[in-house]
């Protein structure tokens, strides 16, 4: 049976085990990372209108400013603790006409273990009143495989409102408190969830061929997992 070796021992991948392959496949040119993620603001983010004060992968914000996409391949939970604070001592020392918004791409942190990342992040997002900095950052979180805890029980982890965190690659958003509340006042939260899961929901009835067109390199990468 040596000839047909070969046949035997290659047991043929799945779909599930190639989509899963394909969503954690993480290129080594920083360089496509970051056109990858900014591709997927500008469609997702931007275009679609998942954050209505994001005009395009460079201005978002109240008022519009640069938006700041630094690139860290740590892998461990304490490196990326030491990137995260350089990176919000880095916003609050900074005028808000020169960074408005810091988008922390993750590329190999957690990017296989979406249960891992959101209990990082609960680390992240807790001590934030208690250290006083909360009136100066907050946070939103981005992973290829994001599920809402407050909407699984009712959607499940394939509802179209998941799709509005599921970024290419596993990132934090650290935003200026003052403009977060600013937006707030403009467009409740709330409304802004039911917005974006309506407008998902229409992404999914439009089919698979036009998403992809939309979608460009990252779609065309498998980096945005479809779901209809």
């Amino acid at each position: 049976l040596d000839k047909y070796k070969h046949l035997l021992d290659d047991e043929e991948e799945t779909e599930e085990e190639w989509e899963f392959r394909q969503l954690t496949e993480v290129p080594e040119d920083d360089k496509e990372v970051l056109t990858n993620m900014r591709e997927w603001v500008d469609v997702v983010i931007s275009d679609m209108g998942i954050c209505p004060f994001s005009q395009s992968a460079d201005k978002a914000g109240l008022p519009l400013g640069p938006v700041h996409y630094p690139i860290f391949r740590g892998i461990r939970p304490e490196e990326v603790y030491a990137k995260y604070w350089d990176e919000v001592n880095f916003l609050i020392t900074s005028d808000e006409k020169d960074i408005a918004t810091t988008l922390l791409i993750l590329p190999q942190f957690g990017i296989a273990n979406v249960e891992g990342f959101t209990a990082f992040t609960d680390t992240l997002s807790s001590p934030l009143e208690a250290l006083g900095i909360e009136k100066y950052i907050q946070l939103v979180f981005f992973h290829p495989q994001w599920v809402f805890r407050d909407g699984e029980d009712r959607m499940g982890s394939s509802g179209a409102a998941n799709f509005a965190r599921r970024s290419p690659f596993p990132m934090i958003n650290i935003l200026r408190t003052p403009q977060v509340r600013l937006a707030q006042k403009s467009i409740p939260t709330g409304l802004v969830y039911t917005q974006n899961e309506e407008t998902l929901m229409e992404v999914r009835r439009w089919g698979g061929g036009t998403f992809r067109v939309l979608c460009r390199g990252w779609c065309h990468h498998r980096r945005w997992r479809c779901w209809w």
